[in-house]
């Protein structure tokens, strides 16, 4: 809204004095005049609109005199003596957001079913074959399942909720610039969990670094420098930050330091407790 002050009388006055009294004066001049006078005046002008709502990622410093602490409870799901920690861990998100109706196995089997034709880790496979055969989960040979791919696990979220998965081809070669990649993704992973996102992070298992994992991280504690995580084979466990980023070191292309977060702080977020989706359970 334009608000418009009114003149002080002595400019008013000398206003029309010059008007009236001196010879006359192009339309040009009076214009001029005229538009002096506003700016003496302090005449109000419209204000620009105040910007929209950031809803870029959160993010939190890791400087080590925080003494945050988060820790988002955050359901267990464990996994079966089978390949399921990716669909364990995607339990656990919706469990979290509020959808309760679909179990890992649930989850796995629309995975199959969602990728058998683009995926080869899924086309022409046993599980493939397994599924097609049965209509009930309990009759699938689940130790047939071959594991999930990150990529999987992105787009099959984002089909729900908003969802990131922030990730880099490989590390540099300069170790300094590793670092910083690092402390990044560190921070915003961190970020994430201030905005009340848990977020699924792949990691090797252990530091023998034979086999890869899923794992969902639930907070962090920056005065005892540990990480809160659910892990489906092992359990509520927590983990120094040291040994965190060590085992999230992937190096394999795309895997360093990848996470992925559903339903993340943005546009188009679900409400905690109203998450409502709907599985495709059979061709």
């Amino acid at each position: 809204m334009t608000l418009f002050k009114r003149p002080p009388w002595k400019a008013f006055a000398a206003f029309h004095f010059l008007r009236y009294s001196i010879r006359p004066v192009t339309s040009k001049c009076i214009f001029l005049l005229t538009a002096a006078l506003m700016l003496y005046c302090n005449v109000a002008i419209k204000a620009e609109p105040s910007p929209a709502p950031d809803y870029s990622d959160l993010t939190t410093g890791t400087n080590p005199e925080s003494r945050r602490v988060v820790k988002l409870q955050v359901p267990l799901v464990r996994q079966p003596q089978a390949k399921l920690c990716g669909p364990a861990v995607i339990e656990m998100l919706f469990r979290y957001w509020g959808e309760t109706r679909y179990n890992q196995y649930d989850i796995a089997r629309a995975m199959v079913i969602k990728y058998h034709l683009e995926s080869g880790r899924f086309r022409d496979s046993e599980i493939l074959r397994e599924v097609r055969a049965h209509s009930t989960n309990s009759a699938v040979n689940w130790k047939r399942y071959p594991g999930t791919g990150t990529y999987q696990m992105r787009e099959f979220l984002e089909a729900f909720a908003p969802t990131v998965n922030p990730r880099v081809k490989q590390l540099p070669d300069d170790e300094r610039e590793a670092v910083r990649i690092r402390d990044r993704f560190f921070r915003e992973l961190k970020g994430h969990l201030d905005s009340g996102s848990p977020a699924i992070v792949h990691q090797w298992f252990n530091e023998g670094k034979e086999s890869m994992h899923y794992r969902v991280v639930t907070g962090y504690d920056d005065v005892r420098r540990v990480v809160f995580m659910n892990d489906p084979a092992k359990g509520l466990i927590e983990m120094p930050y040291e040994l965190f980023l060590e085992l999230w070191n992937v190096q394999e292309s795309w895997l360093p330091y990848n996470y992925i977060v559903f339903n993340r702080y943005a546009p188009g977020r679900v409400d905690k407790g109203k998450l409502r989706i709907e599985l495709v359970l059979d061709f």
